[in-house]
């Protein structure tokens, strides 16, 4: 998540403060992120008047050291029956001269079509599913408790493995956050028994979205582990299972407001004292 933008938060004031090391940045940025996440109506197109629900905290916050000096962090929106519906990062990186790039990043984790307001503005509509599932191979029956399923959870992810490639075909060998970043609501759904989502990330920042879940098909009679993947990157992906690709995705520039992973381009310019003044008003 990187190349393109959705506002410019311009720093005033000493160099130092624009260094991702500096705690009261840190802060301010997390504040901002957050009321822009809080911005966002996001509700299906069949009820437009029942909106996902945005968890009220960030399931994970991020940096980038690789590629830049981002600070991120990242949200999720649940649908009625608990389910991850969208997952979405709100993140900053110098664009030069005390100046902060902000941007928005989004991938729509839902079966059904939905449209995402922002700040009352219509901006992304995705027409499609969010996620192809996928059955695991030789992956057991779900576990009859929670805490047994968890464990089979972690140790499913473990089988799985992932890269990136940048533009100049450098590959990178992507890190799996050991503990997933969201636990379904497992009293919901009625066609998941569990689930939970899992970041594969350079560094601290999250490259691919790995779901696992115990799904019921429709023609099938019992839950079954199965996973899906959502792209949040500008860079070519791939994931393996058991040293065997399973899903891949192309570097694509440039991402339609029709299709799951969208990336805002809009420009927006806020000045330092603002930033302090949401702050000071989220506290």
């Amino acid at each position: 998540m990187h190349a393109l933008f959705v506002s410019l938060l311009l720093v005033v004031g000493q160099a130092d403060n624009n260094r991702v090391e500096d705690k009261g940045l840190v802060d301010a940025w997390l504040k901002v992120s957050l009321d822009h996440a809080k911005a966002y109506h996001i509700a299906p197109q069949s009820q437009p008047d029942a909106p996902f629900k945005l968890l009220p905290n960030p399931i994970f916050r991020h940096s980038q050291p690789v590629r830049g000096d981002d600070i991120g962090a990242v949200y999720l929106w649940l649908d009625v029956g608990g389910r991850p519906a969208v997952i979405g990062t709100v993140f900053a990186y110098s664009a030069g001269e005390g100046a902060r790039w902000v941007a928005h990043e989004m991938h729509s984790l839902s079966d059904q079509p939905f449209t995402a307001r922002w700040e009352q503005k219509t901006t992304w509509a995705p027409n499609q599913k969010g996620i192809q599932w996928r059955s695991i191979a030789d992956a057991p029956s779900p576990a009859e408790t929670p805490a047994q399923r968890l464990i089979q959870m972690r140790s499913l992810a473990r089988r799985f493995q992932a890269t990136s490639t940048e533009v100049e075909g450098k590959n990178w060998q992507l890190r799996l956050i050991s503990n997933p970043v969201y636990r379904n609501d497992q009293k919901r759904s009625p066609t998941t028994l569990d689930g939970a989502v899992f970041l594969f990330c350079q560094g601290t920042d999250p490259e691919i979205i790995l779901l696992l879940e115990a799904r019921k098909e429709d023609n099938k009679k019992d839950y079954q582990w199965q996973c899906g993947f959502a792209a949040f990157s500008d860079y070519a992906l791939r994931a393996e299972l058991d040293g065997q690709e399973i899903w891949q995705v192309g570097r694509i520039p440039q991402r339609s407001n029709r299709d799951p992973h969208w990336i805002d381009g809009q420009f927006r310019l806020t000045r330092l004292s603002d930033v302090e003044a949401v702050g000071k008003d989220n506290e």
